[in-house]
């Protein structure tokens, strides 16, 4: 064992012989009310600690501090029904052992020079990207009520529901046929309904995207999600037709002809506030954040450089070495696959499957097959 491990063993004995209070039966911490605004700045009260007992040493590990807000932040990382567990103070005591033997562990790997490993280097890297990306959703305050309810004024056609038109349709193939029944329900309104459901059963034909002979459906002036599908020519004419009227004129689509008759209208409304306050709030959150990260991303890389030379020195490693070539997708590879190639797979090759061979499959042999015995 190193010494770095030996050192941390011997801290954490003397911790434990000392009666720690955060690894024994003894209470959990002090926990303190949160002031406004603190959650961003201070770890330990954006896990409920006061100060001065977050700070007090557990355990040290090659010189470093294991502090109560070490171990409590790893008992915020459990899942709740582990940290409910962990509240008996033998739990207490084995969750702070295994981060003294991490931390151990980490000093040994660094004392070896592992540290500073691209891969190492790029996990700690998304760490913190991963840490100051949470820093500023914290900081980034909400928006108030009254942003909310401006943004919902100011924006108000996002939040309405269009005019819907319920409507009959029908397909059909007999423009003849349907150009006298047009003609029918348009001079006699009263028989309207008697009329169209005639027409229908007599000249209706399963329409455009295989629907029925008649559709009936609310229609908007532009396609909803989930809607019938309607042309637009006909969405058109819907939205040019009074409810309990035919539109006098059939309309051509593809292999056929629309009928369109309107039965009623439901007026546009408003979506109301507090139905759509919740999302707003979200929203304009969400696009505060942004914003911020957009303006740290920007502030980072006033100050970055490039060595084109260098980058340009980059190999993929996929493209070094033979070894790295995947066979079954290199067309060019004269092995295994190459249809060009004498061995294995030449239809032209003079053994086991050459239809002009002289031997075993040949019709014109002299031999048992020959069709001029």
């Amino acid at each position: 064992m190193s010494h770095t491990m030996a050192r941390a063993f011997l801290w954490l004995g003397l911790a434990a012989l000392s009666g720690c209070e955060s690894c024994h039966g003894d209470p959990p911490p002090t926990h303190v009310e949160e002031a406004p605004g603190d959650r961003s700045t201070d770890p330990a009260l954006t896990l409920g600690l006061a100060p001065e007992v977050a700070q007090r040493t557990i355990a040290h590990v090659d010189g470093e501090p294991v502090r109560v807000l070490d171990v409590a932040f790893e008992l915020d990382s459990l899942s709740p029904i582990a940290a409910a567990r962990s509240v008996d103070a033998t739990r207490r005591q084995a969750l702070a052992e295994a981060l003294v033997l991490d931390r151990a562990l980490a000093a040994e790997a660094r004392d070896r020079g592992l540290g500073e490993s691209p891969r190492v280097r790029a996990a700690r890297e998304d760490i913190l990207t991963r840490a100051i990306v949470a820093q500023l959703e914290r900081d980034v305050p909400a928006p108030s009520d009254a942003d909310v309810r401006a943004y919902y004024d100011a924006h108000r056609e996002r939040y309405r529901a269009p005019e819907l038109r319920n409507a009959d349709l029908i397909f059909t193939r007999d423009g003849a046929a349907a150009t006298t029944a047009l003609g029918a329900m348009v001079h006699e309104v009263r028989r309207l309904s008697e009329l169209w459901i005639q027409t229908a059963d007599r000249i209706g034909f399963a329409g455009p995207r295989r629907q029925a002979r008649t559709i009936t459906d609310m229609i908007g002036a532009t396609p909803r999600p989930g809607e019938v599908f309607v042309p637009q020519p006909v969405r058109d004419a819907i939205f040019a037709t009074e409810p309990g009227a035919v539109y006098p004129e059939l309309i051509p689509f593809e292999d056929g002809f629309f009928l369109v008759s309107v039965l009623s209208r439901a007026e546009p409304t408003d979506t109301p506030f507090e139905s759509v306050r919740v999302a707003i709030r979200e929203q304009l959150h969400a696009e505060a954040i942004d914003a911020r990260l957009t303006e740290v991303v920007a502030s980072s890389l006033a100050t970055a450089t490039y060595d084109d030379d260098a980058l340009a020195a980059v190999r993929v490693p996929a493209a070094e070495g033979p070894a790295l070539v995947d066979h079954d997708v290199d067309r060019g590879s004269d092995e295994d696959v190459d249809p060009a190639s004498d061995e294995d797979v030449d239809p032209a090759s003079d053994e086991d499957v050459d239809p002009a061979s002289d031997e075993d499959v040949n019709p014109a042999s002299d031999e048992d097959v020959s069709p001029r015995r």
